[in-house]
Order: C-alpha cells, then structure tokens, then sequence
C-alpha cells in the first residue's frame, strides 16, 4: 500500500467517525431519552444564566439529527420578585434547534430559536431593570445582603443563541413615564461569534396602525453589559431616521441622529403623548442621550432643525407656517428660531430664542424671548419675554411680559377671534400675557395700552374657540369715541331705506345676529369720554352680552350742568327682540340732541329728559311700531338758529303764515313734550313751545307703526297787537305732514281776541305745567 493510499483512507475514516459517532450518540441518546430530565436540566442552565426560573409546562418534543430540535409549548420565564406581573415572557411555542458539538465543550448553544406568540414585559422593579439578567449566585432584588438567591447551583454550561426569530409576539414596555405595548410582526436576530457583533431587524405594530421597521447593528466594546457601538435605522409612516452612538443592554443611550419626516403628525401613532404637531418637509440632526428614569423623553444636545411649511390652524385659526429654522448648541440651552408665516392671510416674521429642556419629562419651565414683525411702515411689532411652561414637551401654558406697537390695531392678523378689538391708531400696549394649558383663552393682566383714541389700564380676557368672547375690567384717563365710531363700519342701525314709497322708519333687519356672536363681559370706567364733540366726565358702564342677550347697567357720566343714568337691554335669542331702555338726564345740552337731526346752525340749552320705552321686533320699524313706555322731554331757555326752527316746526308757521328771516335766532323760553306709549301709539297731553317766532301748546298722538300724525296744536298769533289762539290741526303720514286752521275751532263771527291768554304776555309754559303760576314753586325737575 502506498504512502499516498494510506492518508486518503485514514482521512475517509476520519470523516466518517466525525459524521458517524454525533449520529450514534444521537441514537443512543434517543433510546434512553428521558423528556422530564432534560426539561429539568434546561431550566437549571437557564436558571445558572439568567437568575430566573423557566417554566416549561408543555410535552417536550426532539427531532434528532445534526442539529436536534427541541419543541416545547407554554413556556415561561419569570420576572423580578415584586413585578408587575409574575412571568417576564411567555411563548406559545418555543422551537430551538441546538448544536450537538457545542455540547462536547459543556455548551448549549441555540444555533436557531423560533419564539411564536411571545409576549415579553420590559419594567423597573425597585428600580431596577427586569432586562438585566444575573447568575443564580447573585443576589436578586431586595435580596437582603449576605443572603443568596435560592435558585440551584450553578451548571457548568453556558447558554449561547445565534440566530432568534419571533412572529407574532407582544412587548409591553412599562416604565414610571408611560406605558406602551408594541406588537411584533417579525423579529431576526443574529449573534454569530462570541464576542463579535450581533444584528436585529424588526417590524413592528403600535396601536394597530401601520407597522414600523427597526434595525440595529452592534458591535461590543467590552463584556455584554458593557456599551455597545451601535447603529440603528428607523423607517415609519414616509419617516426615516437613522442613529449612531452607544448603547448598552440596561438601556442607556447616547447617540448622534438624523431624521427625514414628510409630515411629522403621523408619527402620533406611535407617540399619541406627544401631540406632535403637523410640520411638514422637517429635518433634523440632534444629540440624544437617555434621561435618569427609563422610558424618559430623550435628553436633546446639539441639534439643526428645519420645517418646510405648518398648518396649525388647528392650534391657532389662520396660522399657517413657511420655513422655520431652529438651532440648539448644547443641552439645557437655548434654541435660535426663525420663522416666516401668516396668520389670517397676514404675513409675519418671528424670531428670537427659546430654552429647551435638560429632562423634558414632567412639568418644566424655559424662558423664551421672541418677537413678531409685520409688514408695512411704520413700527409693527409684537415682543414676548416670558417662560414657556412644557409637560413631556406639550405646551402646558405660558406667561411672559408683552409688548406691542402698531399703527393699526386692525392691522393685527387673528381673523375672527381679534374681530372684537376697537379700531385704535398709534397703538402702544404693555402687560403680562397668561395663557393656560388648554389654549382656550389669553388673559392679558396688567395691561396699560395708549393710542390716538384711548388711554387705559387693566386687565383682558379673551376666550378662544366656541366660546369666544372678552371679558375686562378697564379704567382710563380718555376715550375718544367721535374718533373710533366712524371707523368701526357702517351704523349699527342699518342702512335707511331711501325709496319713496315705503316706511320713513327703516324696515330692514338690524343686525342683532352680532350679538349672538361673542361674548362680553366690560367694566369701564374713564375720567373722560369724548362724544358728539363733548366731554363726558367721570364715565363708566358695565355691559354684559351672552347668548344674544346684551344688558348695559350702571351707565353714568356727568355733563357740565348735572348727571346722565340710565339702562339698555336687548334679547336678541329671541325671534321677536324685546328692547328695552331707561335713560334719566337732569342737564343735556340740546346740542347733543341737534347733531344727530342735523339741525343747522348754532344750538344753546340744556334738556332735561326721562325715557322709560320698551320694545320687539327685528328692525327699527317693528320696535317703534311695538313701543310702549313714557317719555318726557322738557326745556327752559335756550336758543336755536331759524333755519333750525322753519326745519322742525314749518308746518304750525306754513298754517300760520308766519314769517321767519331766513338768518339770526330763534330764543327758546320753554318746551316740553311729555306723552306714553302704548303699542307704537304716542299720546301727548303736553305740547308746549314759547319761542320768538312761535308759541303753541296742544295735544295729540303719534302712530308709529302707520306713521300719522295727528296733532292739535294752539298757536298763538299777534294779531292787532294781541297774542290770540288760532287753532292749528297737524296732520297726515310722516312723508306728507301737512298743518291747517281748525275752522271748527274758531268763532264764526271772526278772529277775537283772547284775553285768558293774557294779551301780550302768554302763559304757554306756565299752562303747560313748564313754568309755574304766579305764587307757585317751580314744578319738580324743571330747572330755571
């Protein structure tokens, strides 16, 4: 036999006992195959391992060959003492196949492990994390110290897996933070050299949404429990990130990352605490770290962030966001924003800084610093420097001073929830903004605003959303309303009809549908109120408006000569709006009274006037035709132009034939209308007027819903240098007023003269109660 021959055959002899004696040994092994033993003896390798007990509470199968396969259902191992629950994971069905050469080494090693149905819990117990495993030597948790566990003595094998797959398994991931339970699709693991790198790669499902992918490759620094060079790729719902760092198996972390989000608001799924708004385009770089308790938000360092565009006009209606750029250079420090957006079709650029927390689980504060520009001329600006409250990064309220300049407060973009601020110029504002967690309202307290129109102090509520509406309490030194009433719009009276046929009293529906908008609560109070080109000292008001129903009580001021009071309320909930207004003046300068009938030229006087009207109906014409109520309107001394008295009184004189220059003034001794109403009828027992040019008294009735006069008036007509009655009928609808002698009421023989009236001193006021009678007290409330 040749040299040659002989090492071939000694090496097929070789191979031969290699391939042969594992079978035989598996076959022996299968002939004394005692299941119970074995099952006993895993878990006593498991238990030497981990320090936990593994319960295998189903038959256990082997399919010998190579590499035997063992198959065993109902497995579980146990959690810490005191966990939450006794198993850490259980498995419907463990399938493990072990390597028979491992065993000669005093190994066993899982060369393939299929978990089906796992379902594993990640917690803290006593602090401690349940993930970590310990040898049966060491002591357990709460283990006094001295004392040992009381699981076996130690085997002398070890436990290996190389290559772990899962399919349909559950992870319950509950830390003192939060609670998340995540389910497994799939999951490859793979560990093929001792001390080499390991990889992973999992889909898994949150909350039933569309699953997520996770990889990560490691490679070891040092022992297993030692930090691990790590690289993890994240790819979610049209998001990417990737992350590379440290990370070890008690969970610590620290990592530089990437992400690529198209639209942020997705990840909601898998972060619901979050909120996370809807940016859209947004990329980001940042240094993340693990905080001190396990399942914290991540620790944020050095950090570049970058949106394409927002739509938050679910936080705030009409925001809406172009680029934004943030910058963060450490941790705990302060992150740079700008931003370029519009709200309400307004744009607007912001920018300034904004403190990012070191631990931003649980309820923290930064400050912040930013400041909004507007386009335009002049200073448009808006400045907050306050702190920002956040709970595990959700906005959780806001208070900081504010500061505001603009030329125009409508020029303030905020779309209907701004709606109610006045029309104020050159404005200047100062306070401190209070904004709660729920973004519900914004208070401003504090607050002192100066403009053109106003200057004020206070505080304001502004209630957003359904409940819109304003609630404040102001005191001042000046309001100027002839300077913001022609700027708010047209009159909240309506548009008068301006037909020729048709009601002189507008018919059109007057806009009560505004006050079924916001609300208002308003307390005010000013040193000075500009109207009608008057002062109006020491004014104020409280004006309440909900639901439709408008109610404005204490209205006070105090005129040169004496005070104003008086009562409005509107139900405007109602399909048929009952009004109703008490209003009492012991001095009203008739010019106030003049300028809204636009009588020309100059008006001295003062009236004294009592109002106690009610009213419905949905336009000016339904409320007069509807009022019912008192009204009392009387004067003594006074002078008008007599332009202004041919515009009031030119039917009496036109019946008359009197005759009034077209230049100077009228005198005006007395006059007083004092009647009651009763469903838009007017019933006058006083008329009384004593002026240069005309004197009369009489009574009469106004139809408001017909719109008739029907007047008898008592002119006094010198005749032969006498002072004689001549009865006048005022009469006809309001576009057609037209005066005549009463022929019934003069003698048939002719025109006599009167002598109860005095010849050539009439006693018009005196008769009409104006004046009193000679010896008699003025009567009560006339003013001399």
């Amino acid at each position: 036999m040749t040299r040659t021959r002989f090492w071939w055959r000694l090496g097929l002899l070789l191979a031969a006992l290699i391939v042969l004696l594992p079978l035989g040994a598996a076959g022996i092994a299968a002939a004394a195959f005692d299941a119970d033993a074995l099952k006993a003896r895993l878990a006593a390798v498991v238990q030497a391992q981990t320090g936990r007990v593994l319960s295998l509470n189903g038959p256990l199968r082997i399919a010998w060959s190579l590499r035997p396969t063992l198959e065993v259902n109902d497995v579980k191992l146990a959690n810490l003492p005191g966990g939450s629950r006794p198993d850490m994971a259980r498995a419907e069905r463990i399938r493990a196949q072990i390597s028979l050469p491992a065993l000669l080494w005093h190994r066993i090693e899982i060369v393939r492990l299929t978990l089906v149905g796992p379902n594993i819990l990640f917690e803290q117990v006593g602090g401690q994390p349940n993930w970590v495993f310990r040898t049966a030597g060491a002591a357990a948790p709460g283990t006094p110290t001295g004392q040992q566990s009381a699981a076996p003595a130690a085997s002398p094998m070890t436990l290996q897996f190389r290559d772990v797959a899962v399919r349909n398994g559950m992870v319950t991931f509950r830390f003192p933070a939060r609670t998340k339970v995540v389910g497994i699709r799939a999951l490859a693991f793979r560990h093929t050299v001792d001390g080499g790198p390991l990889t992973l790669s999992t889909v898994l499902v949150y909350s039933d949404n569309q699953p997520f992918a996770l990889k990560v490759a490691a490679s070891p620094t040092g022992g297993i429990r030692d930090p691990w060079r790590t690289r993890l790729d994240f790819a979610a719902f049209d998001a990417t990130a990737t992350a590379h760092g440290t990370m070890d198996v008690a969970g610590d972390y620290d990592l530089d990352a990437t992400a690529d989000l198209p639209a942020l608001e997705k990840l909601n799924a898998l972060l619901p605490q979050m909120q996370l708004p809807p940016l859209h385009a947004m990329t980001v770089t940042t240094h993340i770290r693990n905080g001190p308790e396990r399942g914290d938000l991540p620790v944020i360092g050095r950090s570049v962030l970058h949106v394409g565009s927002a739509d938050l006009q679910a936080l705030l209606p009409g925001l809406l966001l172009g680029a934004l750029d943030a910058s963060l250079p450490a941790e705990n420090g302060l992150a740079r924003l700008v931003v370029r957006g519009r709200l309400s079709g307004t744009g607007f650029a912001l920018g300034g800084t904004v403190g990012v927390p070191a631990h931003p689980d649980g309820r923290v504060g930064v400050p912040l610093d930013l400041t909004a520009t507007l386009p335009g001329a002049g200073t448009r600006s808006i400045r907050l420097k306050g702190r920002l409250a956040l709970d595990a990064l959700q906005f959780a309220g806001l208070q900081g001073d504010v500061s505001l300049r603009l030329p125009d407060l409508k020029g303030l973009p905020g779309g209907a929830a701004l709606a109610m601020l006045p029309p104020l110029t050159d404005v200047a504002l100062d306070g401190r903004l209070v904004v709660p967690a729920g973004l519900d309202q914004v208070g401003l307290r504090a607050a002192t605003l100066q403009a053109r129109q106003a200057d004020l102090a206070g505080s304001v509520t502004m209630r957003l959303g359904a409940a819109a509406g304003v609630a404040a309490v102001l005191q001042g030194a000046r309001l100027d309303l002839d300077a913001l009433l022609p700027a708010a719009g047209p009159d909240a009276a309506g548009t008068p009809s301006t037909a020729i046929k048709g009601p002189v009293i507008p018919d059109t529906t007057l806009p009560w549908t505004r006050l079924r908008g916001p609300s208002i609560d308003l307390q005010l109070g000013l040193d000075t109120v500009t109207w009608q080109r008057m002062p109006w000292r020491n004014a104020g008001l409280a004006l309440h408006l909900q639901d439709g129903r408008l109610r404005i009580e204490r209205l006070h001021a105090m005129l040169p000569d004496g005070a104003i009071d008086g009562t409005l309320a509107v139900d405007a909930a109602k399909a048929v709006m009952p009004v109703s207004l008490s209003l009492h003046a012991e001095a009203v300068p008739l010019a106030l009274l003049a300028r809204p009938a636009d009588l020309p030229g100059a008006v001295e006087g003062e009236v004294r006037i009592g109002v106690d009207l009610h009213a419905a109906g949905d336009s000016a014409h339904a409320l007069a035709a509807s009022l019912g109520g008192s009204l009392a309107v009387t004067m003594l001394g006074g002078r008008i132009s007599n332009a202004a008295l041919q515009q009031v009184a030119s039917a009496s004189l036109q019946a008359l034939g009197i005759k009034v220059p077209a230049g100077g003034d009228t005198a005006i001794r007395c006059f007083g209308l004092v009647g009651t109403f009763d469903r838009g009828i007017g019933r006058f027992d006083t008329i009384a007027v004593d002026t240069t040019y005309l004197k009369l008294i009489g009574d009469g009735q106004v139809d408001l819903g017909a719109e008739t006069i029907d007047l008898k008036l008592h002119p006094l007509a010198r005749l032969a240098g006498s002072s004689v009655a001549v009865p006048v009928v005022v009469t006809g609808p309001f576009r057609d007023i037209k005066g005549r002698l009463d022929a019934s009421g003069l003698d048939k023989v002719g025109l006599l003269v009167d002598a109860l009236f005095g010849g050539d001193h009439p006693r018009t006021c005196s008769d009409a109660g104006l004046l009193p009678s000679a010896g008699q007290p003025a009567p009560a409330g006339v003013r001399r």
